[in-house]
């Protein structure tokens, strides 16, 4: 599913919405994309909020509580969100080297 679509059905479920309009204009020389898009129970219980539900019980929660930036200093990620920065730049490194 792509990125946009999944911002489509947070706000789908977030609203309470049943269904929403997604349209796409480039400019006149191209026909509008409009495409009628439902909400998804199913991806929004299995995919997103378990997802959205760790997010805010690691990383927002905790930030509340200690007040970080009010202090002047960075938020703290947890380990696994470290560990995903970490490979991601590794990849990023990796693929840039391969290109020169």
């Amino acid at each position: 599913m792509h990125f946009v679509l999944f911002k489509v059905q947070g706000q789908l479920n977030i609203t309470k919405r049943q269904v929403c309009y997604f349209i796409v204009y480039v400019n006149d020389a191209v026909e509008l994309f409009v495409e009628e898009i439902r909400r998804d129970e199913e991806f929004w219980t299995t995919k997103m909020l378990p997802k959205l539900t760790k997010f805010y019980r690691d990383c927002i929660a905790p930030e509340i509580v200690r007040n970080n930036i009010a202090k002047g200093k960075r938020c703290v990620d947890p380990p696994y969100i470290q560990e995903a920065i970490a490979s991601k730049t590794k990849r990023k490194n990796t693929k840039n080297k391969s290109d020169e």
